[in-house]
Parts: structure tokens; sequence; C-alpha cells
């Protein structure tokens, strides 16, 4: 296939690109799904037996599981030039973080990791051996909260000894 680019804005809007002709091939959510705001802050492609997902994170405090039936070779819409993009639809939200998730991270080997602005880690499973598209949504949950201690930032005034 072409090389894809997918982006996540301020708005909430994530979009699927053609990296060689700029055309938006898809569009994963817009920002009327996101009344209050919601900056995507993180992104992750998940391929899991020959189905398409994509994971996205961000102030909606969420793990969002996007399911691709097209490109999963199920029924959807194809892309066709100087037509719209078309639309994929959320297929589960995730809701372990009490604070914005600031970051997502994706091994291969079945393991997801998402972190808040309050510094606390969810690990996430994922069935590897999940055969139906449909439900991978539904194999994804979380392992383990982990809490980072806080650590002084450099632009903190240093405190009295």
């Amino acid at each position: 296939g072409q090389p894809r680019v997918v982006s996540g804005a301020h708005d909430g809007g994530i979009k699927l690109w053609s990296f060689a002709t700029g055309q938006c091939l898809k569009r994963f959510s817009s920002p009327a799904d996101y009344p209050n705001g919601a900056e995507v802050t993180g992104l992750a492609p998940l391929e899991l037996k020959g189905s398409h997902h994509l994971l996205s994170v961000g102030w909606s405090r969420a793990l969002s599981v996007w399911t691709d039936a097209a490109a999963s070779g199920a029924a959807g819409v194809a892309v066709q030039p100087g037509v719209g993009a078309p639309s994929v639809e959320r297929s589960r939200a995730l809701e372990e973080h009490s604070s914005d998730a600031l970051c997502l991270a994706e091994n291969g080997a079945g393991l997801l990791a998402s972190g808040d602005c309050d510094g606390v880690v969810v690990v996430w499973d994922i069935d590897m051996t999940c055969h139906d598209p449909a439900l991978v949504a539904n194999s994804i949950a979380p392992r383990r909260r982990l809490r980072l201690p806080a650590t002084p930032s450099s632009a903190d005034p240093p405190t009295p000894a």
C-alpha cells in the first residue's frame, strides 16, 4: 500500500492522510464528537490478525479504539478520489484515567501503556488471539495502574533548606 500518515488535532479530530498526495483518506473523529474539547495527544496503530485499528488518547481521558472495517476487509466505505473522506466510527472508549491522557505506546506483543498528567500510567492487555475485527475493541482491558513519583521540575524554585 501507499505510505500513510495519521494526525490528531487540538479539536479532537483524527485523520488518515496519503503521504504521497496529501489527500485526506479517512476521518476517525470530528470536533462534534467532543463538545468540551478533547485534544488528541497520543496515537498508535494496531494491526491484529489482518484487522486494522487506531488507538487514541487525549483530553477525553479515555483510550479510544477505532476499527477500520474497510481496511480490515469487512464491509465498509471505499475511498474514492474527489469524494469526501469516509468517517470511521469509534468502537469503544475505555475510561481509566482521571486526568488528561498525554501519551500512548504499544509494544507489538499485546501490551499498551497510556500516561496522564497526574503521573498515572495504565498498562493495558490486548488479546492477541482475537480473530474477529469486530471484537478487538472488547479484547483490550486494563491490567495495572501505576503512579509515578513526582519529580521536581528544573523550572520549580528551589525549596529553602
